[in-house]
């Protein structure tokens, strides 16, 4: 969907709830109501803002994506699992900085490709000597899938999500480190 599209559906959805919200407030200040019926609603908001705040804090307002691994997987796949779960684990503790670099996801890639074929070819001098390019490829595509299910079910509107939006949320990042850190 072209982004026009989708300027022109917000537009016909938000002007019927802002011609309301006009007239609305207009009947209220002409009635003298407007303090009266603001407080709930000044009221309602800081609550609200106030649960966002605390459960963004204490993680309980968006999920955690939980991966579970198949059944038919064999102890070999197991033992990479944990590798894989202590590598994402670490990354909470990364510099928000890193995850634009691009050379961070080629080095980090290599590193674990060789910790996960140290467990399928232990002792091996050349551990991707062994590997056929069918199971690279496979590997490939069901990283490549796997991550692009993540990312349609976690990130709203990832479809319109480009490198530069990336690169901006990396930047936005430090601004809310900073300003919790002013706040906190």
């Amino acid at each position: 969907m072209s982004r026009w599209r989708i300027a022109v559906i917000v537009i016909l959805l938000a002007t019927p709830a802002i011609s309301l919200a006009a007239v609305g407030s207009y009947f209220l200040w002409i009635e003298g109501l407007g303090f009266t019926v603001w407080w709930p609603m000044a009221a309602s908001m800081a609550f609200a803002y106030f649960l966002a705040w605390y459960w963004l804090r204490t993680r309980q307002l968006l999920p955690s994506p939980r991966v579970e691994p198949p059944g038919h997987w064999t102890q070999l796949d197991l033992q990479a699992w944990k590798l894989v779960e202590e590598r994402a684990r670490g990354a909470a503790t990364l510099e928000p900085a890193k995850f634009v670099d691009v050379h961070f996801y080629l080095d980090t890639a290599q590193v674990m490709a060789q910790e996960l074929a140290q467990i399928y070819h232990p002792g091996t001098p050349d551990p991707f000597g062994p590997v056929t390019m069918p199971e690279i490829l496979t590997v490939v595509e069901l990283a490549a899938h796997d991550l692009a299910l993540l990312l349609e079910q976690y990130v709203p509107a990832s479809h319109l999500v480009t490198i530069s939006h990336f690169r901006q949320a990396q930047q936005a990042i430090g601004w809310y480190q900073k300003r919790t850190a002013c706040i906190g």
